[in-house]
């Protein structure tokens, strides 16, 4: 797809795969469509940030993400990142009758800053966990190393 760093990883079976060039950077997302139904709040995206961006300003563009989300997002869960990110942010939020659940991870390959973010209702944690470490376990950069800083 002419990503920059290239990679590959496994997409599962029961997830749309889509790229994207807006924002200025360029993304790759897995939506859920369980049973073939698309659930586009149920997703996984990585997001590749221009070349050279600071860690600062993708940092504040995850925490801006964040606080958008609603006024009511608990931030409170603390884990460990992920063994290839910098940090990670966990949130909860209501939103029509549902709790959504997530995670934001800030990692970096060479000059290249970028961000998993994972999102769905937290009915689905069953079935996205798995497949997004899945796909994670599976990604290799374009050099064959996997995903580790």
């Amino acid at each position: 797809q002419g990503f920059e760093p290239g990679f590959s990883t496994y997409a599962p079976a029961d997830m749309v795969v889509s790229f994207d060039s807006a924002g200025g950077g360029q993304s790759v997302r897995f939506t859920a469509n369980f049973g073939g139904t698309l659930t586009p709040r149920a997703y996984a995206q990585v997001f590749f940030y221009p070349r050279s961006t600071a860690l600062s300003l993708a940092r504040t563009t995850v925490d801006n993400f964040i606080s958008g989300l609603d006024p009511e997002v608990d931030r409170s869960v603390s884990e460990a990142p992920e063994p290839w990110a910098f940090e990670q942010t966990s949130f909860s939020y209501p939103h029509e009758q549902q709790t959504y659940i997530g995670r934001i991870a800030l990692a970096q390959r060479g000059d290249i800053v970028f961000h998993l973010l994972a999102h769905y209702p937290a009915e689905y944690a069953d079935g996205m966990g798995p497949r997004i470490a899945a796909v994670l376990h599976e990604w290799r950069w374009a050099d064959g190393t996997p995903l580790m800083r």
